[in-house]
């Protein structure tokens, strides 16, 4: 699954007039009717916890509107509405990576490291048969 096949599995279900965002922009897709900004991720592998960084949340926290974080992994899909939530400070913490994309989506082998933090799926809500994620 990758990030265009979730949205257009949530275009089709949940929020029919999501449009996909340009390349540069903070979201990844916005809904008019629901005034509602949405950040995707994709990841490989299920946990507990997902990932979100802290950079990109920051970035949707200064939108106008609804902000929505929503995340798959095979075994389904959870989202954060991340105007009810307070991620706590002590959370945060610098990972290291050995490969990440910059804002303009291009990928690089090398180390850095990235502020992140791991969201409880239960602080979210699982969307996996409202959209007809196939698990």
């Amino acid at each position: 699954m990758d990030e265009a096949q979730l949205l257009e599995l949530i275009s089709t279900s949940i929020i029919p007039d999501a449009i996909k965002l340009p390349e540069h922009h903070e979201a990844d897709f916005y809904s008019e009717l629901n005034d509602l900004y949405g950040e995707l991720k994709c990841m490989p592998d299920h946990r507990p916890r997902l990932l979100i960084e802290r950079k990109k949340y920051t970035e949707l926290m200064l939108l106008e509107g609804k902000k929505r974080y929503i995340c798959s992994t095979p075994k389904g899909v959870w989202s954060w509405d991340l105007d009810k939530i307070v991620i706590p400070e002590n959370w945060w913490i610098y990972l290291p990576i050995k490969k990440h994309s910059t804002y303009y989506h291009r990928e690089y082998d090398g180390p850095t490291t990235k502020e992140v933090t791991w969201l409880p799926t239960g602080w979210g809500k699982n969307i996996t048969k409202k959209i007809n994620f196939p698990i």
